[in-house]
């Protein structure tokens, strides 16, 4: 693991670092599908993340890994209660408290050196603290590092494959 990784809440001022992560990622996207991805604008990034720091939500997480006072890697989660009508229950995560991990992102420097891995340890023993029973992601089927991050290193399964078609 990366030496004294310091994995906390998102505090106000990360901002600036929270958005250099995104822009790291969605180069690393952008890289694999310049059709469905592309990098944002640096302008205003810094303040959305601010404002997501300033209004946290229950049942939403952002964590942060702070190696030496920067930035390394962030990790979004959201908690889902039991749906309760029974329409909506086909599948069987639907009736149980779960998971989502919108985002892991992580530097490009700080990759493969436990900064992803300590990110998902930690939403993932948030998640069980909170009652949550599974966890689900999405990530590229092209993106041979992270398959194998989550099969791997994380012990996840491959469920299922998201079609997309450009109109």
């Amino acid at each position: 693991m990366a030496a004294s990784v310091i994995l906390r809440d998102a505090a106000p001022g990360d901002g600036p670092g929270l958005a250099q992560v995104w822009l790291d990622a969605a180069r690393l996207f952008t890289e694999i599908d310049r059709a469905f991805f592309r990098v944002p604008d640096r302008d205003g990034l810094e303040e959305w993340f601010e404002q997501l720091i300033a209004r946290p939500r229950e049942g939403k997480l952002l964590l942060v890994a702070d190696l030496s006072g920067e930035v390394a890697g962030h990790l979004a989660a959201t908690l889902h209660p039991p749906v309760p009508h029974a329409g909506r229950q086909l599948l069987a995560d639907l009736g149980r408290h779960t998971m989502h991990v919108d985002v892991l992102a992580v530097a490009e420097r700080w990759r493969r050196n436990g900064v992803g891995r300590a990110l998902m340890d930690r939403a993932m023993g948030w998640a069980r603290a909170n009652g949550a029973v599974a966890v689900s992601l999405e990530t590229e089927l092209d993106n041979p590092s992270s398959m194998a991050f989550y099969e791997k290193t994380m012990g996840m399964r491959r469920q299922s494959v998201v079609f997309r078609k450009v109109l």
